[in-house]
C-alpha cells in the first residue's frame, strides 16, 4: 500500500503519497522529514489501516507494505513549520497541511474569504480586498481567481455567437501545465477545438497587448439574471397605426390618401391620431420596374430611381412580394439624354449584402417587377397635415435629409403606410462605471433569446427589422445627451445577440440609456429584444503582475457553464 498525507479530514484526494516497504513509522519518519525528533511534540495524527496510532507508539509501531497509511495536521501554530517538510516534497508540506484549502473547495477560497461571481456565462472565483494569493503545492486542481470582470461579446461576423473573455490568476509563483490539465465545467479545453484559446503570462510579463486584461466594469443594474436574459426593452418601444385607403398619390414631397377608412372598412377619411406634425411614419411606395440579370446581379432599371438619389454604397430598403430586404448599391447608372452617338440611358442599380462589396442580391425573375426601393427602413418626418395630404421630410438615421428630391408623381394602390406612436419611455440611465471613476468607452449587449424574424401573410419566413437608440451624457453636467442609432435586419429563429461600442470623445464619468425605436412583435414577428449588459472600460490597470501568474482566455460557450478548474 502507500503513505497518503491529507490537508485535512474532509473528504478528498492526498496532497502526496508515497511507497513503502517493512518500516516502522519512527524510521520512516526519520528518513523522510527534516529536523524531525521522536520526543516532540508532533503537529500530525497518523492512521494505519484505519486505527489511530499515538506518537508515544511510532517508534516501535512497524508497517508493511501492505498496510494503508494516512497521515492528517493536527494545528499547533508556526513552530511546527520548522520541521514537517517532507524531503521528497517540492514545498513545505507543512505549509499546505496548514494553509491549503479543503476539498470541498478545491483550489478556492471558503465563504469566509471569497465568493463566486454570478456573471452569466461563465463562473471564476472572485477575491475579496487583502485576500491572500494562491500558493500551490504539488498538483492540485484549482479555479483560478478574476484579476478583472469577465467580458461577453457577440460576435459581428455571427451574431448567434457569444464571445467570453475572461483575465484570472492561477497564484503565486511559476506554474506547470498542459491542455489536458485544463476544463471548461467538466469539458477538458481540447475538446472545444478553436472554440477556446487562451495565453500564459509568467510573473512579471507585460499583458498590456492583451485586450482581455482590460479593466471593463460591467454595470449590477443591467444584466441576464436566472429569471430573464436582461432588461426588456418592449416597454421602450413604440406602438403603430396602419393607414387604410383605397389609393395613394404622391407627388415631391407631398402624399395624398384617396378613400380613407377604419380597420372596419368604415369610410372615415380622417387620418389616424398618429398622423400629426413632427411625427415619424413608415412609408412603402411601389413602382413598376424593369428587372434583368446582370452576370451575378439582378439589375433594376426605372428612371423613378431618381427619387431615392442613389449612390454606390448607399444603404436601401427592397420591397418585393412583402418581404423586406436590407441590401447596399453595388453599381448606379444615372440617366443619360441621347445624343448623337449614343442612345438614351435608362437609369438602374445592382444591390449587394452587407455593404457595397458584399455578396450580390440577386433572385428576382426577369421582367416587368412591382417592387420599392427605398431609403434604408424608409422612414419619414410629417412637416404638415393639411386634411388628407401630408408633406413629408425624408429620415437618414433619424435624421432629416434636406437633399431629398421627393417622390416622382404617381397613384398606387399598392402602398403600405404606418404612423409611429412616438413612446419617450427609455430604459435607464445607469453609470457605465462607479462614481469615483471614468471611462473612456462603454459597450452595450442586445440579446434577442427569440431571434429576429418576420412573416408575411402566407407565414413564410422574411427579414424583420429592430431598431434602437442609445444615448449617454456626462454624470451631473447637465449637458444634453448624445445620441447613437442603429438597426438589425436578419430572418433568423435561433437566439442571438449584438455589441455595440461608442468611443468618447473624452474620458468622463458616463450615464446611459437605452431604447427600442419600432415597434415589437408587428404582424407576429420574433423580435424580443433584452439589454443584456452595459460596462464601461476603465483607464487604470496593471501593464504586469509581479510573482503571479495570469492568463486570459477566450472560448465560445455553447451551454451553461459551471466553475473553470485548471490542474496546475
Amino acid at each position: 500500500m502507500t503513505i497518503r498525507i491529507y490537508p485535512s479530514r474532509l473528504p478528498g484526494e492526498p496532497l502526496e503519497t508515497h511507497e513503502h516497504g517493512a518500516v516502522t513509522i519512527h524510521q520512516w519518519m526519520a528518513r523522510n522529514v527534516e529536523n524531525y525528533r521522536a520526543d516532540m511534540k508532533h503537529p500530525i495524527a497518523i492512521e494505519v489501516d484505519g486505527v489511530n496510532i499515538p506518537a508515544a507508539a511510532w517508534f516501535d509501531y512497524a508497517i508493511s507494505p501492505k498496510s494503508d497509511v494516512h497521515i492528517y495536521p493536527v494545528p499547533h501554530g508556526a513552530v511546527a513549520l520548522a520541521w514537517i517538510a517532507v524531503a521528497v516534497s517540492v514545498a513545505s508540506v507543512a505549509y499546505a497541511l496548514f494553509f491549503a484549502p479543503g476539498a470541498s473547495d478545491p483550489g478556492g477560497f471558503s465563504s469566509s474569504t471569497g465568493d463566486s461571481l454570478d456573471v452569466n456565462p461563465a463562473k471564476a472565483n472572485r477575491a475579496k480586498l487583502g485576500d491572500p494569493i494562491r500558493e500551490l503545492f504539488g498538483r492540485r486542481r484549482i479555479y483560478p481567481d478574476y484579476v478583472v470582470q469577465p467580458v461577453t461579446r457577440f460576435s459581428p461576423d455571427d451574431p448567434t455567437v457569444m464571445t467570453v473573455e475572461m483575465f484570472v490568476a492561477l497564484g503565486f509563483g511559476q506554474f506547470s501545465f498542459g491542455e489536458g490539465d485544463m476544463r471548461v465545467g467538466a469539458t477538458p479545453v481540447s475538446s472545444l477545438g478553436d472554440g477556446f484559446a487562451y495565453t500564459v503570462f509568467q510573473p512579471g510579463q507585460n499583458v498590456a497587448g492583451d485586450r482581455r486584461s482590460e479593466n471593463w466594469f460591467n454595470s449590477t443594474e443591467v444584466g441576464g439574471t436566472s429569471s430573464g436574459a436582461g432588461l426588456d426593452m418592449a416597454q421602450t418601444a413604440p406602438d403603430t397605426d396602419d393607414v387604410v385607403a383605397q389609393s395613394l398619390t404622391v407627388s415631391g414631397s407631398t402624399i395624398t390618401f384617396n378613400g380613407l377608412s377604419a380597420d372596419d372598412d368604415t369610410a372615415t377619411n380622417e387620418l389616424p391620431d398618429s398622423w400629426i406634425a413632427g411625427a415619424t411614419v413608415e412609408l412603402i411606395v411601389p413602382d413598376q420596374f424593369v428587372v434583368t440579370n446582370d452576370g451575378a446581379y439582378s439589375s433594376i432599371t426605372s428612371d423613378n430611381l431618381a427619387e431615392i438619389a442613389p449612390y454606390v454604397g448607399m444603404p436601401v430598403t427592397l420591397w418585393y412580394n412583402s418581404v423586406d430586404y436590407s441590401l447596399f448599391i453595388a453599381s448606379y447608372t444615372p440617366h443619360a439624354d441621347a445624343t448623337e452617338e449614343e442612345e438614351e440611358v435608362t437609369a438602374s442599380i445592382t444591390l449587394a449584402y452587407e455593404s457595397e462589396t458584399g455578396a450580390p442580391f440577386t433572385g428576382i425573375p426577369e421582367g416587368y417587377i412591382r417592387l420599392s426601393v427605398s431609403h434604408a427602413g424608409y422612414q419619414y418626418k410629417i412637416f404638415d397635415v393639411d386634411g388628407t395630404s401630408v408633406t413629408l421630410q425624408r429620415l437618414i438615421d433619424g435624421v432629416v435629409d434636406n437633399t431629398w428630391p421627393g417622390f416622382v408623381a404617381r397613384t398606387v394602390l399598392d402602398f403600405e403606410a404606418s404612423g409611429v406612436n412616438q413612446n419617450d419611455s427609455w430604459m435607464g440611465p445607469f453609470l457605465a462605471c462607479p462614481d469615483n471613476e471614468t471611462i473612456d468607452m462603454f459597450e452595450v449587449n442586445f440579446f434577442f433569446p427569440n431571434g429576429i424574424c418576420g412573416y408575411d401573410k402566407k407565414g413564410r419566413k422574411q427579414n424583420r427589422t429592430v431598431r434602437w437608440e442609445v444615448q449617454y451624457r456626462v454624470y451631473g453636467s447637465g449637458s444634453g445627451w448624445m445620441s447613437k442609432t442603429g438597426s438589425y435586419n436578419t430572418k433568423n429563429i435561433n437566439g442571438l445577440g449584438f455589441t455595440e461600442r461608442i468611443t468618447l470623445s473624452s474620458p468622463g464619468l458616463v450615464e446611459v440609456r437605452c431604447r427600442r425605436t419600432n415597434e415589437q412583435g408587428q404582424d407576429n414577428s420574433r423580435d424580443n429584444m433584452y439589454w443584456q449588459s452595459l460596462r464601461g472600460r476603465l483607464l487604470t490597470r496593471p501593464s504586469s503582475y509581479a510573482s503571479v501568474t495570469t492568463m486570459g482566455s477566450r472560448w465560445k460557450p455553447v451551454a451553461s457553464w459551471q466553475r473553470s478548474p485548471i490542474a496546475g
